[in-house]
């Protein structure tokens, strides 16, 4: 339990994804663990991760969904 306490405390990141720009709004620590990518992109030096924000206009928006789902929910 203590394990969400801390994603839900975390801070949220904004990735805007695919040509209709669908906006999605995570906890920082639940999309972290995923990667390392997306550890430095959200709490790396970039920019972005100054921003909270971060687009990537050829990402599709069902992959990225599924991806959102897997950091909250597991396999």
């Amino acid at each position: 339990m203590d394990d969400w306490k801390s994603v839900f405390q975390s801070k949220t990141f904004t990735l805007i994804v695919s040509p209709e720009k669908q906006e999605f709004v995570v906890h920082s620590e639940s999309i972290t663990k995923l990667s390392p990518y997306f550890n430095t992109l959200i709490n790396g030096e970039m920019a972005e991760a100054r921003k909270g924000e971060v687009v990537g206009d050829d990402t599709d928006m069902m992959t990225f969904g599924c991806l959102i789902k897997v950091a909250y929910y597991g396999d």
